[in-house]
């Protein structure tokens, strides 16, 4: 009868269940804890990185700002400057756009035909030679101090002329032979005539800082179609004068 009551069993032997028991509820506290904690650190550096990402953002904004007032500045100064010089910055900056093309080489007869439109080559009113000998028929001979002192003052070490003779050349052959140039030059002088060969003359352009003053100009030789280097015809209006023979020609 006691092997068979069922209180006497329950109280004699040990009650289990399938749970263990001890300690599982704090451990499940501190997990949440822990997962709040890290949520709260990744939404901090997510907030973190967003100010930074705006503080970045922001100042390429104001670089973006100040490098578009700058550029408007110096255009704004680089327009001024052109006005009072149309070949400085402004034109290199434009040149540099410009596709640089090789030389044209322009035949013989075209040559001929810029040269004649650019200088009067044939006048009607040819300067006479002038004559400094104050009515006498003959002229002054040349000396040999004159000579000398000629051959003297040319300086060494330039370019030759069109003849090909270099300074150094004609002071020596004045030192020796300078009785037989003497005579030559004065037997030209006597009989008033120059060689033609030495009535050759070569286009030069003036070297930019010389003086405006030219002869050339001042006696006439320049033709109408000449620009550059001149008193209101300067390579401006060279352009103009391009310009009105386009616009005349879209007329017709």
């Amino acid at each position: 009868m006691h092997k068979n009551n069922p209180d006497t069993c329950s109280k004699k032997l040990k009650h289990t269940t399938r749970h263990k028991s001890g300690g599982h509820g704090h451990r499940v506290h501190e997990v949440q804890i822990t997962k709040k904690e890290l949520r709260n650190l990744i939404s901090k550096e997510k907030k973190k990185q967003w100010l930074k990402l705006c503080d970045e953002l922001n100042a390429k904004k104001e670089l973006r700002n100040l490098i578009s007032k700058e550029k408007k500045k110096q255009w704004l100064k680089l327009c001024d400057e052109l006005n009072d010089d149309i070949w400085g910055s402004g034109y290199n900056i434009a040149l540099r756009e410009i596709t640089s093309f090789p030389p044209y080489d322009l035949p013989l007869e075209k040559n001929i035909t810029i040269i004649e439109k650019l200088f009067v080559i044939k006048r009607d009113d040819v300067a006479h030679p002038r004559n400094y000998n104050n009515g006498n028929t003959e002229a002054p001979s040349i000396t040999s101090l004159e000579l000398e002192k000629v051959a003297a003052d040319m300086k060494n070490g330039k370019a030759p002329g069109m003849d090909g003779i270099p300074p150094e050349a004609i002071e020596e052959a004045v030192k020796t032979n300078g009785r037989w140039i003497l005579d030559m030059l004065n037997c030209l002088l006597n009989a008033q005539t120059f060689p033609k060969a030495r009535k050759t003359t070569r286009v030069v352009l003036p070297k930019k800082g010389k003086s405006a003053e030219d002869p050339i100009e001042r006696n006439g030789d320049l033709g109408d179609n000449q620009f550059g280097f001149r008193t209101n015809r300067s390579t401006i209006h060279a352009i103009e004068a391009v310009k009105d023979t386009v616009q005349s020609c879209q007329k017709k």
